[in-house]
């Protein structure tokens, strides 16, 4: 464990991260949600019965606090990347084979949030690997911590805040930039829409 007296500073932080960490695999997780018992254990066998794959994701729900009632199970499709694209539906539990991230470089410096800066190295991660190497365990193996008698937890501030929300929007224009395709990208209800230009 290593503290900092940074405060706010997501990409300074995730980059501290990984630089301490010394696994093959570096996974991307709120600090206030829980994880469930055989989380680590599942990821294992995932990864070591396929050997190939370079990011993994898995399913998630609500854990209701201070109660602990687990709710809303969100069911994750297999990889898809226009719904990706569209709806950052990886983000609470979601794990990279290291020697990618390193591909990918640093956390971006310019992300106002965790949500934000996952999406933006996924989306970097993503474009250098082939969609078969994307895997999705479908199993809940996260649990997001939202207090009692309140719609407000960790992730609904990340995506409705309108700094995060422009995050993603400039870094899916930059994806399309890269990859050098023809579309805008534009702000929906809780998604992005994505519009592409004739050929």
């Amino acid at each position: 464990i290593k503290y900092t007296r940074v405060d706010g500073a997501n990409d300074y932080l995730l980059n501290e991260a990984a630089l301490l960490a010394k696994g093959d695999w570096l996974g991307i997780l709120n600090a206030i949600n829980t994880i469930a018992a055989n989380a680590t254990f599942i990821m294992a066998k995932t990864i070591f019965e396929s050997g190939k794959y370079e990011i993994i994701y898995a399913d998630s729900d609500e854990l209701i606090w201070p109660d602990c009632v687990r709710d809303k199970p969100d069911f994750k499709p297999d990889w898809n990347v226009d719904l990706f694209l569209s709806q950052d539906y990886t983000r609470d539990c979601c794990f990279f084979a290291r020697a990618l991230l390193n591909e990918c470089g640093v956390f971006d410096t310019d992300a106002k949030g965790l949500y934000a800066d996952s999406f933006d190295i996924t989306l970097r991660a993503m474009e250098r690997i082939e969609p078969e190497l994307i895997f999705h365990i479908p199993r809940v193996l996260v649990h997001v911590r939202m207090l009692s008698g309140s719609a407000d937890n960790s992730a609904a501030i990340d995506s409705s805040d309108s700094s995060h929300s422009n995050h993603r929007i400039e870094s899916l224009k930059q994806y399309f930039a890269r990859t050098g395709q023809n579309a805008q990208v534009t702000a929906g209800d809780g998604s992005w829409e994505i519009r592409y230009g004739l050929p």
